[in-house]
């Protein structure tokens, strides 16, 4: 992890560094629509991407941040592991309950 300092609203950000992601869900979500019919995505797999993007938006939640910008192409696949990324409109709860 590495800190930087934002000069324009000084505060200190924090980084992190990760491997490549495999895919995001809208590749995934592509690759299952060949041909435009849905294929084998099954109740089971679609119950595990809900339950880790919950948990993502919890965790965050929990830290008293809002993503803000959600959307299948911030969701990056690692194996069986799903992250949100792209938290370049992220705020802090406070900041956007006052707006």
């Amino acid at each position: 992890m590495f800190l930087f300092e934002d000069t324009y609203s000084n505060k200190r950000i924090a980084m992190i560094e990760m491997e490549v992601a495999e895919k995001n869900l809208q590749e995934l979500l592509d690759e299952k629509m060949q041909g435009g019919i849905m294929n084998a995505m099954d109740e089971e797999e679609f119950r595990e991407i809900c339950i880790q993007l919950v948990g993502n938006v919890l965790c965050m939640h929990n830290l008293n941040m809002v993503h803000k910008d959600i959307k299948k192409e911030n969701i990056l696949i690692f194996g069986s592991i799903m992250v949100l990324a792209d938290f370049g409109l992220t705020e802090e709860l406070e900041e956007v309950i006052e707006s």
